[in-house]
């Protein structure tokens, strides 16, 4: 597979070492190479020089970079944002984002999250108007690759009015400050002080801005449980490669029984979270109804990039803690990806409330 060759050759664990010891994470040259390859157009329609594929495939490439845990924004510049201008865009907005994005010469991200707010769909982002221009003012937090992306994309409200709008990131009135996170993936606190809006990159407004913005949601979500996937096989794979090596009792240990048991139910919950998985993106790819299937597969993903990630440490014994091992790059990313667009429980939550409304 193409995905699989480019990343090996780029994502040796020295290469990843280095990056988490220089200013940013962002591999850039294995940007470059998914530009040169063609990677980056995948969703994307012919007419845009993309290869006009869907979902899947998409979500193929997402776990192959869980595979090798590293930090490219393809999920953000790719699914969140790229594949929502193709498919909801304008004309002006298709031809001056998407080219770029194929190219590797411009980076989207999306700006979701706000501080003390859960509610991605309820944004206290708001607007003002002024002699016939709008402006935008408020906070998002853990914006991936926002001081690397070129345009960000801001949900935001005008009374009841919802609004998305691409912001140039380096328009007048949007500061932008660096955020530490779990696994040194560049995420920055976004402050917006009357930043102007163009109202040429509104990529919905109005009636038909819930609606984009929960397309945009689904498909996020999911495609953070196919790279959970990624990171769980990888995790797996290690854990299987040591077990089997190591040995105690002049016996390697992955034949105790407790060891093999164990690993066996990490099999399972890899295999489960890969199914619901694959049903969510079935069922976006053919636009039906995914709010259930998304949820499911993200209480999947929660659970099971926990339960792995533990499991492979215990079984990796002291070495499963150290920073210089590659399996707690693996461990830090499946914290995140637990976490990141509601939890577990947050998801079980929202199930609950898609069953009762249906009944």
């Amino acid at each position: 597979m193409l995905v699989h060759k480019i990343l090996e050759r780029n994502c040796e664990h020295l290469t990843l070492q280095k990056l988490e010891q220089s200013e940013s994470t962002l591999h850039k040259t294995l940007w470059k190479d998914f530009a040169s390859s063609g990677i980056l157009g995948t969703p994307f329609s012919e007419s845009l020089n993309g290869s006009a594929l869907g979902l899947l495939e998409t979500c193929l490439v997402v776990e192959e970079i869980g595979y090798y845990s590293v930090c490219i924004p393809f999920i953000t510049s790719v699914v969140s944002t790229g594949m929502a201008v193709d498919k909801f865009g304008s004309t002006y907005q298709k031809n001056l984002l998407i080219p770029k994005i194929i190219s590797g010469d411009s980076i989207l991200t999306l700006a979701l999250e706000e501080p003390s707010n859960e509610d991605l769909k309820n944004t206290q982002c708001v607007v003002s108007e002024k002699n016939g221009i709008k402006y935008i003012s408020g906070t998002k937090t853990c914006v991936p690759y926002g001081k690397e992306s070129d345009f960000i994309l801001i949900p935001c409200k005008q009374e009841n009015k919802l609004f998305l709008a691409f912001v140039d990131s380096k328009s007048k009135g949007l500061s932008i400050r660096k955020l530490e996170t779990t696994t040194q993936e560049p995420q920055y606190l976004l402050h917006l002080d009357n930043v102007q809006m163009n109202d040429n990159l509104i990529l919905g407004s109005g009636l038909q801005a819930p609606d984009i913005l929960d397309w945009i949601i689904l498909r996020t979500t999911t495609a953070l449980c196919s790279m959970a996937v990624g990171i769980c096989r990888a995790s797996l794979e290690l854990t299987s490669l040591y077990t089997s090596e190591r040995k105690a009792f002049d016996r390697s240990i992955a034949s105790f029984q407790a060891v093999g048991h164990r690993a066996a139910n990490c099999f399972i919950d890899l295999s489960c979270l890969k199914v619901v998985t694959d049903q969510a993106i079935s069922l976006l790819d053919l636009e039906k109804e995914a709010h259930e299937q998304v949820s499911i597969a993200k209480i999947w993903c929660g659970d099971v990039t926990h339960r792995i990630s533990y499991a492979s440490q215990h079984l990796h014994g002291g070495i499963g803690v150290d920073r210089n091992y590659k399996l707690f790059r693996y461990c830090l990313w499946a914290k995140q990806l637990e976490l990141t667009l509601g939890s577990s429980k947050s998801h079980i939550k929202a199930l609950g409330d898609l069953i009762t409304a249906s009944n």
